[in-house]
């Protein structure tokens, strides 16, 4: 007997490892795909077309900017909408998506922080942790040199608990957000005094940027300052290790497709972009109703919740043909295209609240496989690679697999 809808999702919801994503969204398209979860008290929207609208309409389906679900620093520029938005985020953007930035100074940084730690990852006889070893790192150093800020000793562990207790909370877990409340303010604890002392003297740096930030003539408070360089701290990993660690996972089951991208580097970009459409590291997000309206002839009230699913509207085989399957030639022809605001896949969200940091994470994801396929002439998966856990942020919490270096 065919499980329910209902129960299938409880238990992807859950953690459930065992069940697949991929197939309960397939039924939610097919079935609900508006489908009111009691659980997490909200509306589930999985086909292409809803997802799309409620990402460009921010004056019908709002950002959330408290309960659970929601990140845990305070309001950030994911919470602002109009012309605020627009003015703060234009300081993260000037550097972030400044073409000749990209070209040259980003790039080079995320070169040399790219050769560093394959450098001392070297030829290893054994096993590696790609995740531990290279997928994590990579984007923290980068994000830390454009911040100018020291890597906090703890700052895994607090990665870990934000992202747990953040975004990724929900179903209301207590504990995983009072945990996340606790490493948030350990991490405002640490970069509280970095910011004083860039708003007395500022440099050339992002932080600078953001601690001297004016909006209508009033600057950030420490508070808000605190907020957004924590959101920036994270999210300016979230996307690389997720997406990249998720790849190589993959790659390191298929031997063949590592060959050929090593006898073609310039398909690279189109594997991270197929990467970003079937792995997207944020799975969903979730906004408010402001008002009472339909989708597909459901009702939905005002100030009720909705949980938009990119990972479900990725896989729209409505959109996209053989939509399950990885295919490297899908984006061949422009994969730059995926990673801006005209793209086809929606994990760097859309419209206003399209993600800032999508042409720096552009260029961390295809370094970091361009290296990879340079230096390493094979990677095998040791074991059954470790399934992909959560259910809003998914990617494996390990990449363990072997290595051969090129002669």
């Amino acid at each position: 007997m065919q499980e329910s809808l209902n129960s299938l999702v409880d238990r992807l919801v859950a953690g459930d490892v065992q069940v697949d994503p991929a197939g309960v969204y397939r039924r939610l398209r097919a079935e609900a795909p508006v489908h009111w979860h009691e659980g997490m008290q909200v509306w589930m929207l999985t086909r292409y077309d809803d997802v799309r609208r409620v990402l460009r309409d921010s004056e019908d389906f709002a950002p959330l900017t408290e309960g659970p679900g929601t990140p845990i620093f305070g309001r950030t520029i994911l919470q602002m909408t109009g012309r605020e938005h627009s003015r703060k985020t234009a300081i993260v953007a000037r550097r972030m998506r400044n073409p000749r930035l990209l070209a040259t100074e980003l790039r080079a940084n995320v070169e040399r922080r790219s050769e560093q730690l394959l450098d001392e990852l070297g030829a290893p006889g054994g096993v590696v942790d790609l995740k531990a070893a290279y997928t994590s790192p990579l984007p923290l150093a980068v994000i830390t040199d454009l911040l100018d800020v020291p890597q906090g000793v703890h700052w895994v562990d607090w990665y870990d608990a934000l992202a747990a207790g953040g975004v990724g909370s929900i179903t209301g877990d207590v504990a995983l957000r009072e945990r996340a409340l606790r490493a948030r303010d350990e991490v405002f604890a640490y970069i509280g005094p970095i910011i004083e002392e860039r708003r007395r003297s500022p440099g050339s740096d992002l932080l600078s940027d953001v601690a001297s930030i004016e909006y209508e003539g009033v600057r950030l408070t420490q508070d808000e300052a605190q907020a957004f360089i924590a959101f920036l701290l994270t999210a300016g990993v979230e996307t690389t290790d997720r997406v990249l660690s998720s790849l190589l996972a993959f790659l390191a089951t298929e031997p063949a497709l590592w060959q050929e991208l090593r006898a073609d580097r310039s398909l690279a970009l189109a594997a991270c972009a197929e990467a970003l459409r079937l792995f997207p590291p944020v799975q969903a997000l979730t906004r408010r109703v402001t008002r009472d309206l339909s989708v597909r002839g459901v009702d939905l009230r005002e100030n009720q919740r909705v949980l938009i699913v990119l990972a479900s509207a990725n896989r729209d085989e409505a959109v996209f043909e053989a939509a399950d399957r990885f295919q490297l030639e899908r984006f061949q022809e422009a994969p730059e295209r995926e990673f801006t605001g005209a793209s086809s896949i929606l994990s760097f969200g859309g419209g206003e609240h399209h993600c800032t940091g999508a042409q720096l994470a552009r260029v961390e994801m295809e370094v970091a496989l361009e290296h990879l396929l340079s230096r390493y002439v094979r990677i095998e998966q040791d074991r059954e690679m470790p399934a992909a856990q959560g259910f809003i942020l998914r990617s494996p919490r390990a990449v363990p697999v072997r290595l051969e270096a090129a002669a």
